[in-house]
């Protein structure tokens, strides 16, 4: 069993500190940030073919935990979180729905 979850995406754009350009390809590789910490944690975000590189409030997608020790309890409880590349905040995330699937 491995948990995922839906997450929409509000990405930043160059302005505002975010990216130049979206992530290419089906699977990015980002860390995922709390407001209240500055722990980093790695997760593997699976992108739509249909993302048409705007920086679009709606993005929609799945979301792989790649640390055992994610705090899952907390994304329930705040829904919120940041999306970074090291300490560059690119994206905000918020949490739509949680999953356990077979693998």
């Amino acid at each position: 069993m491995e948990t995922i979850a839906k997450i929409k995406i509000k990405w930043l754009s160059a302005m505002n500190g975010g990216r130049k350009i979206l992530p290419s390809g089906r699977m990015y590789k980002p860390t995922l940030r709390f407001e209240d910490s500055n722990d980093l944690w790695s997760v593997a975000l699976f992108l739509d073919d249909n993302m048409d590189g705007d920086f679009k409030d709606n993005d929609i997608v799945t979301v792989a935990f790649i640390s055992d020790s994610f705090p899952y309890k907390k994304l329930k409880e705040l829904k919120l979180f940041d999306i970074t590349e090291g300490p560059l905040k690119v994206a905000e995330g918020i949490l739509i729905d949680m999953l356990d699937v077979d693998i």
